[in-house]
C-alpha cells in the first residue's frame, strides 16, 4: 500500500526503487486487491438492480393483464450472482492483465526493452492499483459533484495511462 501512494506522489522515483524489488505475489496483489474492490462495487450494484427488477416483475405480475407468469426470484439467488460477480471481476482483471502486459512486454523486447516480464508486470501493478486509489478519491468527489464527473473521468484515465506507460518505461528502459 506504501508503494501504492508513492507511486501517486513521486512514479518515476517509485518505479526506479521497486524495479529490482520485482515479485510476482505483490503484483497479483497489486491487481487483485483493487479488483476486489471494484468486485464489491458491483456486487452491490447487481444485487441492488436484480433486487429492482424482482420486485418490478412481481408488480406487474399483479396488474390485471390475464395471466402472467414471474419466476419466483430469491434474495439468495440474487447474493449468489453478485458474489459470483465480486469474485469474478478480480479474476478477470489479473487475466486481462497478464495477457495485455504479454503483448506489451514482446512490443518493448521487439523494440529494445531490456527488463523482464516480472519487472514490467510488478510494476503495472502498481501503477494499476495507485491509479484506482485515485479512482476512490475522485468516485467520492462525484459523489458530492455529480457534473464534475464528465470532466474528472477522462483526466483520470489520461493520469491512469501515463501512471502505467511511467512503469513500462522504467521496466525496460531505466
Amino acid at each position: 500500500m506504501v508503494s501504492w501512494i508513492d507511486a501517486i506522489l513521486n512514479p518515476v522515483a517509485t518505479f526506479k526503487k521497486k524495479r529490482k524489488q520485482a515479485s510476482w505475489l505483490k503484483a497479483l496483489l497489486g491487481f487483485m486487491v483493487p479488483s476486489l474492490f471494484a468486485g464489491l462495487v458491483a456486487a452491490v450494484i447487481v444485487f441492488f438492480v436484480l433486487s429492482v427488477v424482482a420486485a418490478g416483475l412481481h408488480a406487474l405480475a399483479t396488474l390485471p393483464f390475464g395471466s402472467v407468469t414471474v419466476p419466483s426470484a430469491s434474495a439468495s439467488a440474487f447474493a449468489a450472482i453478485a458474489g459470483a460477480v465480486m469474485f469474478a471481476i478480480p479474476i478477470l482483471a489479473v487475466v486481462a492483465a497478464l495477457v495485455f502486459n504479454l503483448f506489451v512486454y514482446v512490443a518493448c523486447r521487439v523494440l529494445g526493452g531490456k527488463g523482464t516480464f516480472k519487472q514490467q508486470f510488478y510494476l503495472a501493478s502498481i501503477a494499476f492499483a495507485a491509479s484506482w486509489l485515485v479512482l476512490i478519491v475522485l468516485l467520492f468527489v462525484t459523489a458530492i459533484l455529480p457534473f464534475s464527473a464528465l470532466a474528472i473521468y477522462p483526466l483520470w484515465l489520461i493520469y491512469a495511462f501515463a501512471l502505467w506507460f511511467l512503469a513500462v518505461k522504467e521496466a525496460h528502459w531505466p
